[in-house]
């Protein structure tokens, strides 16, 4: 049922300096439920959305009835995404109200039912034009039986999110007892992402676990023993040193220590079966010219982090440094150690991000 009469007039007349203000109402009378929405009853509840000062009629509608909508998704429980069905929604403004709440929400509603409408305008002459603003009121109802649905989807969803998650955490335990450190963190991730999207506490009661909460504690303890352990690293390099194969490696050692320092944990060494990444360092320093009567020096520096197991490519960094000095080795090595400095934070920033996504 909607209540839209013509409207009535009621001129406001104000002192002589200020415009004339028309009220236009959409009936002779507000109605009760303007100011408090009916109380529930055996098949449905009621709610009344509201806007001040619309544009128009449409707008003042469609933000009025997305206001009642909110109210009924606050009802049935938080993070409710709308699959509105406004019964006779054959108006704009309702139709745009449904398409709103669909954008911002993420569950179900569904039987959303507009009962009546009231409005009131306000009309100012301004000079040859008018301007209007509309105060909105939106009466709708929900069926009981439609929140009892959806409360039972909701708590369906979330015991199925949980064992889902409960499911992940132990192929992840499998996968880290198999040194696979890479698909134990993927899977922990996605078991923590789970677990998020719940929105209450969840009974678990198997596989040690009595409720949601513990198992996100150990996923979370998890993620973090399985991120630690998937940060080591052995670095081994390749240095050549103006012009000569150098057995000291200036640069991997400044890339091992600054890896260290930003909480990646490497050593110089050689891989073993239980190595989790590989830093590969190639590194070079050259003589340029002089300047000044100093040595001009230039070191170029690549660095890959390599997955041991798959091999992939995990970061790269290319960095260069230019150092000038009086003694040409003091230069070539303090230019090896910048470049390294250089090339490890590229690589922490490259690895950060990953960890990520």
């Amino acid at each position: 049922m909607r209540i839209l009469a013509a409207g009535f007039v009621l001129a406001l007349v104000a002192c002589a300096s200020t415009p004339e203000v028309v009220r236009r109402n959409s009936t002779p009378n507000a109605p009760a439920w303007r100011n408090e929405a009916p109380k529930s009853n055996a098949q449905y509840y009621f709610f009344v959305g509201t806007k001040s000062g619309a544009k128009s009629m449409d707008e003042g509608k469609s933000a009025a009835t997305s206001a009642a909508i909110s109210e009924v998704a606050q009802l049935i429980g938080v993070n409710v995404k709308a699959l509105v069905n406004v019964v006779d929604s054959t108006k704009d403004s309702e139709r745009k109200a449904r398409q709103d709440i669909d954008l911002s929400t993420s569950g179900n509603i569904q039987g959303v039912e507009v009962v009546d409408t009231y409005w009131e305008a306000f009309d100012r002459a301004m000079g040859a034009t008018t301007m209007s603003r509309y105060d909105v009121w939106v009466l709708v109802r929900f069926p009981r039986a439609a929140a009892e649905a959806e409360r039972a989807r909701q708590d369906k969803e979330a015991q199925d999110n949980a064992n889902n998650a409960l499911d992940l955490f132990q192929k992840a335990q499998a996968a880290r007892n198999a040194k696979n450190v890479a698909e134990a963190l993927r899977l922990l991730k996605l078991a923590s992402t789970t677990l998020a999207s719940l929105s209450k506490q969840v009974d678990i009661k198997t596989a040690g676990f009595n409720t949601s909460k513990e198992l996100n504690d150990a996923v979370t303890a998890a993620k973090n023993d399985v991120l630690a352990d998937s940060r080591r690293a052995v670095v081994v390099s390749s240095e050549t040193f103006l012009g000569r194969p150098n057995s000291d490696t200036p640069a991997a050692d400044q890339v091992a220590a600054s890896l260290a320092e930003q909480g990646f944990p490497a050593v110089k060494g050689t891989p073993s079966r239980t190595t989790p990444r590989v830093v590969k360092v190639t590194a070079s320093v050259v003589r340029k010219g002089t300047l000044y009567n100093q040595a001009v020096c230039i070191a170029q520096v690549t660095a890959q982090v390599v997955d041991a197991n798959t091999q992939e490519v995990l970061a790269q960094a290319e960095q260069s440094a230019k150092v000038v000095k009086a003694d040409e080795k003091h230069a070539a090595q303090e230019a090896l150690v910048e470049a390294g400095k250089a090339a490890a934070k590229a690589l922490v920033k490259s690895l950060v991000e990953r960890e990520a996504k």
